[in-house]
């Protein structure tokens, strides 16, 4: 800071502090004064009595006044130290400015130190520059980007004073660095917008909020970002900045060039796993990526995510006019880092509620199934009672036509609510089964006539069996049972023409997989069996109710809501898992995930 400015001024002028006073109060210099006037030493000898040590710098190193016992304080001066005349013309830059600037103090002087500050901020600093001539406003403080030799900016916080040098008005400035303050700062705000963000908006929107910030404040025209699964197969988070030229995120991404680029990035963050700035070398880094049949984002920051030491994504930003430089990347990994901290403590957060979710709903679903086993059990048993009577009945002698077709017809409604109570038996694990090992694309190649009867002319049935065989442990008519009854809701979804697909296959299921209607679903190989209608779809709301029993959303008469339950109780016996994915409009897919067996003894 400097103090005492105005003091100093008058003391370049040849009036001391004493005379500054006298003069003011309409008095005559003081005697000793009037005595060192009147000295054979020169006018400038006088000054330097006169005035004080520090503002001889000030005076002495001015153009055409150069004094070379203060050059090595101005040269580690921390600070950039400016005169500029009242049109904003440079008339001294001292040596620090090669290190803040990196230009030579005789590059800037004699040119308007307005031009070298960033577009945005050259009307505020002319506004203060103004005022302070005209109002002589103490120490004025400006915070302004600063442009560099290289092309690059930095933050400055410019002090002006009104100065007086040989009569004529000007103004003397000194600028700090505040780069790591301004940086600190936007990291602060940048990291309360994402953490309010990820209170309300999914993940991706919070990605896309940090890809538009880290955009802006580099200037750069687009951001992108991708992470990897844990078993590095498949990207599962992507991301695009909204301020790229292109309409959309899948627009640009879906773009050949810009998919090698991607491809590259990952390479470079692989071998580097460090940041990496790519300013359109030779070679490779060289690719660009046409949007809107324009060439553009040469330059790229790419800045690798790692966890455990293993490249998991990569975050970067393209597009910038002028080279990136080390502050550039400095500001992409810090938030980058940032950025992923806020996307995995809701993904944390979100998978905490899920497992809660999936808590609270095994338990209703196991209270239910107490309650409809213990209520089907007795059922079972009078039924049985009632059809055994029935059936003696029926073939007692002496029964007229008229009492055996009555009888028949309570027959016929016993075994109706016989093959009901199997199903909730079968939901609440009671019922009893003979488990083998099966071939689940033989069972289902068996069922093909019956099922497609079953659908109706109307809809066509596909089948698509995995290129391996399919073994499981279970009973062959549970199997016969989870798929009609998967078939008859998927034709219940569908009205008029439709399709069914019907598909086999192995998969992996790990730690991480979200089976949301499995809680207990372990890790490790499973036989899965899916079919997908292009039907009305589930409304979201409605979703998470379809496996309970007795819940239906078909009108009287047309359901009494055990199909799906049935199937949850299969699965769940076998300790397997299901799954809806479903969207109103665009049909559903019901997989099941059925233990895989190792084994060669299989029903034929």
């Amino acid at each position: 800071m400097l103090i005492g400015w105005r003091r100093q001024a008058d003391c370049l002028n040849g009036v001391s502090g004493a005379e500054s006073q006298a003069l003011k109060r309409g008095g005559e210099r003081p005697a000793d004064s009037k005595e060192l006037m009147k000295s054979p030493m020169s006018k400038r000898e006088n000054i330097e009595i006169a005035r004080p040590k520090e503002m001889r710098v000030l005076a002495d190193d001015a153009p055409g006044n150069p004094d070379s016992r203060f050059q090595p304080i101005m040269e580690h001066l921390g600070a950039l130290l400016f005169i500029a005349d009242r049109g904003g013309l440079l008339s001294y830059v001292s040596p620090s400015a090669f290190n803040l600037l990196g230009f030579l103090p005789g590059e800037m002087s004699g040119l308007p130190f307005v031009s070298f500050l960033d577009e945005l901020d050259a009307g505020p600093f002319s506004s203060a520059f103004s005022e302070t001539l005209s109002f002589r406003v103490p120490d004025r403080v400006v915070e302004s980007r600063i442009r560099r030799k290289n092309g690059t900016h930095v933050w400055g916080e410019i002090h002006l004073q009104y100065f007086v040098e040989r009569g004529e008005p000007c103004i003397i400035g000194l600028i700090h660095d505040i780069a790591l303050r301004k940086r600190a700062e936007s990291l602060s705000a940048f990291r309360l917008h994402l953490q309010s963000l990820g209170d309300s908006e999914p993940i991706e929107r919070v990605l896309k909020a940090a890809l538009d910030e880290i955009s802006r404040i580099t200037r750069s025209s687009f951001g992108f970002s991708q992470r990897i699964n844990h078993d590095q197969t498949a990207f599962f988070i992507q991301a695009c900045s909204a301020s790229g030229d292109g309409d959309s995120c899948s627009e640009a991404a879906s773009d050949a060039s810009f998919s090698r680029r991607l491809a590259e990035f990952w390479i470079v963050a692989l071998r580097e796993r460090k940041t990496v700035i790519d300013n359109g070398s030779d070679g490779a880094s060289d690719l660009r990526f046409r949007e809107n049949n324009r060439e553009e984002c040469r330059r790229s920051v790419v800045v690798p995510l790692l966890e455990g030491g293993e490249v998991i994504g990569i975050f970067g930003v393209t597009g910038k006019e002028e080279p990136y430089d080390a502050e550039d990347s400095a500001l992409a990994e810090s938030m980058a880092d940032i950025a992923w901290e806020v996307v995995a403590s809701k993904m944390a957060l979100h998978s905490e509620q899920l497992a809660q979710e999936m808590l609270i709903q095994s338990q209703k679903m196991a209270l239910i199934g107490q309650l409809a086993g213990g209520i089907a059990t007795d059922f079972d048993k009078m039924l049985g009672l009632i059809i055994e009577n029935t059936q003696r009945a029926i073939h007692q002698k002496g029964v007229s036509h008229a009492v055996a077709g009555n009888l028949k017809e309570i027959l016929r409604a016993s075994m109706r609510s016989a093959d009901l109570i199997r199903q909730l038996l079968s939901f609440a694990k009671r019922q009893t089964v003979m488990p083998m090992v099966i071939e689940i694309n033989l069972m289902v190649e068996r069922m093909l006539p019956m099922l497609r009867r079953l659908i109706g002319s109307q809809i066509e049935l596909e089948w698509v069996p995995a290129e391996e065989r399919i073994f499981v442990k279970m009973d062959p008519t549970q199997v016969d049972q989870l798929l009609a009854n998967l078939c008859i809701n998927a034709r219940d979804a569908i009205t008029g023409k439709g399709k069914i697909i019907i598909k086999t296959a192995k998969t992996d299921v790990d730690d991480g997989y979200p089976l949301l209607r499995s809680p207990f679903l372990t890790p490790g190989e499973y036989a899965l069996l899916s079919v997908t209608d292009n039907g009305c779809g589930i409304n979201k709301h409605v979703l998470p109710h379809i496996f309970e029993p007795f819940f239906t959303t078909k009108e009287l008469g047309k359901g009494i809501g055990l199909g799906l339950s049935t199937v949850y109780g299969i699965v769940k016996q076998h300790k397997g898992g299901i799954d809806c994915k479903s969207e109103p409009g665009r049909g559903s897919t019901f997989s099941a995930y059925l233990p895989w067996h190792e084994g060669e003894n299989y029903l034929l």
